[in-house]
């Protein structure tokens, strides 16, 4: 099975996607269904991570950082960030993890823009 999803992964009405701010256009990806635990998955576990990182990267930039601050942040050049972002790239498990303790770390302290 084969489906269009934004490549934040979520559902319109469902909180920010990278769609709602301009960033990567639809993707496709194949979904796996498994009849015995009624369980929907993605069949490539890459695909996760890419879209699991670039929603992060899209929230942080809805909370005002730039492309540069994030990857000063992580360590990152900012070329990978925009590769991500746009849902080109998939991120190494080290850069997926300090994507996410720089998230959680920032979610706390950075006011949600307008």
């Amino acid at each position: 099975m084969v489906a269009r999803l934004p490549p934040s992964g979520r559902q319109a009405g469902m909180g920010p996607s990278l769609r709602s701010i301009g960033r990567a256009p639809l993707q496709e990806v194949e979904l796996r269904y498994d009849p015995d635990t009624h369980v929907l998955s993605l069949a490539d576990p890459r695909e996760l991570r890419k879209t699991e990182a670039a929603f992060m990267i899209a929230g942080l930039r809805g909370r005002g950082l730039t492309q540069q601050a994030i990857a000063d942040a992580v360590g990152a050049h900012k070329s990978m960030i925009s590769r991500i972002a746009r849902g080109e790239a998939a991120p190494s498990d080290e850069l997926l993890g300090k994507l996410k303790e720089f998230r959680e770390t920032s979610m706390k302290h950075l006011p949600r823009s307008e």
